[in-house]
C-alpha cells in the first residue's frame, strides 16, 4: 500500500504532460489560474485571489457552466460564503451566513441547519475546494482520521469525511476521505496557495482528476519543485496525532 508521499510522487510525475492541454480561451477573472483535467483533458478553468480572512473564485467548465464564490472567514471558520453558478439562461445563487450554531442560507434556495457539534467544518461546492482551504489548514500536521463536516451549498447537504494531514518537502499535504473510501488530497504551500488537487474514487488505483497550476507559471514551476524534493524525502517520522 502507497504512503500518501509516495501516491504523491507518482500522480504528480505525469503533471508535465498535463499541461500540454490547452484552457478554454475564455477570460475569467484575475487570480491564480489552474486548470482540473482528466487524463489530457481539460475539464474545468479556475481562477482564485485570496487575503487575509477571504478567498474569491471563479471557475468554468468545458459544458459552459460558470461558477463565482467568495467566502469569509473569522479566525479561520467560515463566516459567509456566496456562490453564484450558471448555465445558458439558468441561474443559481446562494448566500450561507453563520449564525450561532446554525446555518442560514437564502436566495434560490432558502433554509437553515445545523452545524455539527464538537466536529470541524467547511462550506464549498464541489469543485471549488480552495474555500475549504482555511479551514483545514487549522488542522495539525500528525493528524490521522480527524472527523471532518464540509457543506456543500448547492446540493444542500453535509459531507461527513475523515482528514490526515502530512508535511511534505515544507507544504502540506490534506487528504480527505469518505466513508465509501473516495479520497480527496490538496497540497498547500505555507502561505495557504491550493497548489495542486487530485480526486481519487473508492478502491481505483489511479485518479479520476487533477488539479494543476497554468503551465509555465510561477506556482507551476512551484510545484515542480516540491516535486523534486518530495522525491528524496521520506516520509515524516514525528509523532502521529490520532483523531480524538
Amino acid at each position: 500500500m502507497r504512503t500518501p508521499l509516495a501516491a504523491l510522487v507518482l500522480l504528480l510525475s505525469a503533471a508535465p504532460a498535463l499541461h500540454a492541454q490547452r484552457a478554454p480561451a475564455r477570460p475569467l477573472p484575475q487570480g491564480d489560474t489552474s486548470v482540473t483535467m482528466v487524463g489530457e483533458q481539460v475539464l474545468v478553468t479556475h481562477t482564485v485571489a485570496r487575503t487575509r480572512d477571504a478567498v474569491e473564485s471563479a471557475m468554468r467548465r468545458g459544458d459552459g457552466l460558470t461558477g463565482s464564490a467568495r467566502s469569509e472567514f473569522d479566525q479561520d471558520l467560515p463566516r459567509h460564503y456566496a456562490v453564484k453558478l450558471a448555465r445558458a439562461d439558468t441561474a443559481v445563487t446562494l448566500d450561507v451566513e453563520r449564525h450561532g450554531g446554525r446555518l442560514r442560507i437564502s436566495g434560490t434556495r432558502t433554509e437553515t441547519v445545523s452545524i455539527p457539534r464538537n466536529v470541524r467544518w467547511a462550506v464549498a461546492d464541489v469543485g471549488m475546494e480552495e474555500h475549504l482551504i482555511p479551514a483545514l489548514r487549522t488542522i495539525p500536521e500528525g493528524t490521522r482520521g480527524l472527523p471532518v463536516a464540509v457543506f456543500r451549498p448547492y446540493s444542500g447537504r453535509w459531507d461527513q469525511l475523515q482528514a490526515s494531514v502530512y508535511l511534505v518537502a515544507g507544504a502540506t499535504l490534506i487528504q480527505l476521505k469518505s466513508e465509501t473510501g473516495d479520497a480527496s488530497r490538496f497540497l498547500v504551500t505555507e502561505n495557504g496557495d491550493l497548489l495542486y488537487a487530485e480526486a481519487q474514487a473508492g478502491g481505483a488505483e489511479t485518479t479520476s482528476s487533477r488539479r494543476v497550476p497554468s503551465a509555465g507559471s510561477r506556482r507551476d514551476e512551484r510545484l515542480q519543485d516540491l516535486l523534486v524534493l518530495a522525491r528524496i524525502q521520506a516520509p515524516s517520522g514525528g509523532p502521529v496525532r490520532e483523531a480524538p
